[in-house]
């Protein structure tokens, strides 16, 4: 598991939303994906955008500049899809919301008007389950700070969206508010058919059986262990 090492509570600004978005070579669709979550905001001044990028990716550096990114964080090397969790773990630990969407990313675009109204009247220390492109399947849950704040850790596999949905449902702390979130990936909907996609997600799928060692030792003890925190946090 990747240690937390989460600003202090006190740092937490009341009422932001965090968002963290690690992008390669889509600078336009970070643009949109932004504004997606911005233009559909009803307070989009407490929307925090934290971006992460490759050494060897100036451009998304400067299209995160472009979009007023909050933070822009250079990774120390290229992680990859397999390591993502790297580049979220990084953000989240600069990240300064109330509440945070974790598993933010590129393809990801907010359908949902004032969806950060809805996060806010949800109770702390909730994860929220978002609709996606089909019924039942998410992939960018929305956790309160006080979650990561009890773990003190997070999953370091790619699959962290379908971690917490497992987890909060097993500590009866699963929400489902009714946010949309559409995602423009290619196994999904057939696109972004391209180099960011054939290195990353479709070849760490294909190698791990479509993620199939999510399901294996140690990840079914820690998400165990996971829940069971959150349940003592909460008694």
């Amino acid at each position: 598991m990747i240690p937390l090492n989460l600003p202090p509570r006190e740092w937490r600004r009341k009422d932001l939303i965090s968002v963290t978005i690690p992008s390669r070579g889509r600078c336009e669709q970070l643009k949109k994906s932004l504004y997606s979550l911005r233009s559909k905001a009803a307070r989009p001044d407490l929307i925090e955008v934290l971006v992460a990028h490759d050494p060897d990716d100036q451009p998304t550096r400067l299209a995160a500049f472009e979009m007023n990114a909050d933070v822009i964080w250079e990774a120390p090397e290229r992680y990859g899809y397999a390591r993502s969790a790297y580049y979220w773990a990084a953000l989240i630990d600069q990240a300064h919301g109330e509440w945070v969407l974790p598993t933010w990313s590129d393809d990801g675009f907010m359908e949902t008007i004032a969806w950060d109204t809805t996060v806010r009247e949800q109770p702390a220390g909730s994860i929220l389950y978002t609709d996606g492109n089909y019924p039942g399947l998410t992939c960018f849950p929305i956790i309160h700070m006080d979650v990561f704040e009890a773990l003190g850790r997070l999953c370091p596999l790619p699959a962290i969206d379908t971690w917490y949905e497992d987890v909060g449902r097993a500590a009866g702390r699963l929400m489902q508010p009714g946010i949309y979130v559409r995602q423009d990936r290619h196994d999904i909907n057939g696109e972004n058919f391209d180099l960011t996609a054939i290195e990353g997600g479709m070849a760490w799928r294909q190698a791990n059986s479509g993620g199939m060692v999510y399901y294996t030792e140690p990840y079914n003890t820690w998400r165990a262990e996971d829940a069971a925190t959150l349940v003592k946090e909460r008694s």
